[in-house]
This record gives C-alpha cells, sequence and structure tokens, in this order.
C-alpha cells in the first residue's frame, strides 16, 4: 500500500459491529484509518427479499433496481441519487478485487449504465431483477451479469 509516497503495511484491521479500523504502518510511523464495511446486515435489507419488482418503486411493497439501492442506503442516512446511471457517479470508484458488503455493482453495455446491485459478499450482490421480478441474490461471476459488469462504487 503506497500512503504518502512511501510504502506502508497493513499491520492490523480491527471490526467494530460495522466499522473496520485499520493501521497502517511503515518506518516513519502510523496511520490509523477507518470505513464502514460489511453495513448490509444493519441496513436491514433482507425484508426486500422478494419484493416485487416495480418500475420507479422505493419501498417493501415494490422496488426498481436502482429504487432498491435507494432505499437501502436511505436507511442509513445517505441519500444516493434516483437513477443508476446518477448512482454510477458517486463515491469512490472500486475495483472488483476490493469489493466489500454495501458497494454499489453496476452493469450495462459499453459505459452505459442500466442496472445496479448492492454487493453482498462472497461473489454475491442483492438487486431488483426484471426477469425474476423480485429481489434476490445473484452472483457476479454469473455469466449474465459477468458480461454486463461495468463497475463498483464504494458511497460509505
Amino acid at each position: 500500500m503506497a500512503l504518502g509516497g512511501k510504502r506502508r503495511y497493513v499491520v492490523g484491521q480491527f471490526l467494530f459491529e460495522t466499522l473496520l479500523i485499520t493501521v497502517v504502518g511503515g518506518i516513519s510511523g502510523f496511520v490509523i484509518s477507518w470505513s464502514v464495511c460489511a453495513v448490509l446486515p444493519s441496513f436491514g435489507f433482507e425484508e426486500f427479499i422478494g419484493t416485487p419488482y416495480r418500475s420507479g418503486g422505493t419501498s417493501e411493497n415494490g422496488v426498481d433496481c436502482s429504487g432498491l439501492a435507494f432505499a437501502v442506503y436511505r436507511r442509513v442516512g445517505v441519500k444516493l441519487p434516483r437513477t443508476s446511471d446518477a448512482q454510477a457517479r458517486v463515491g469512490d470508484h472500486i475495483d472488483r478485487d476490493e469489493l466489500r458488503a454495501g458497494d454499489l455493482v453496476f452493469f450495462g453495455s459499453g459505459s452505459n449504465v442500466n442496472h445496479v446491485g448492492i454487493y453482498a459478499d462472497d461473489g454475491e450482490f442483492i438487486h431488483a431483477s426484471t426477469r425474476a421480478r423480485s429481489v434476490r441474490f445473484d452472483r457476479l461471476d454469473n455469466k449474465y451479469f459477468r458480461n454486463r459488469y461495468i463497475g463498483a462504487r464504494r458511497v460509505l
């Protein structure tokens, strides 16, 4: 890990509920950083599993893909834009091998975003599926999603 132009090493990570404390050390000292991780369980996202797909929906009565992200993040006080295309422009870009629970994952064609999900863990994400007509888990390595994966953003 490069920090301040010098090589640093993660010397410890400590998880307190949804707060990850990372201690990074090098020759000239230590830096402590923190980030939110594993936030989905505290979001109450499980309440959305099986929720019907509804274009424009943002509640347990029905959601579309960006409405699901909008509603889940709203529960922890984060106001996301309403469309997947706009959501793809907030937060920080995350490489696929750096995904953590709560990161937004985007799909589409070329650079055109037309679908969003929320990364859960172990290659799975939750999303409002138009094909299944409900909120469900799918895998990023599923051929359909693997071929349409555009990128990921970390908002928290």
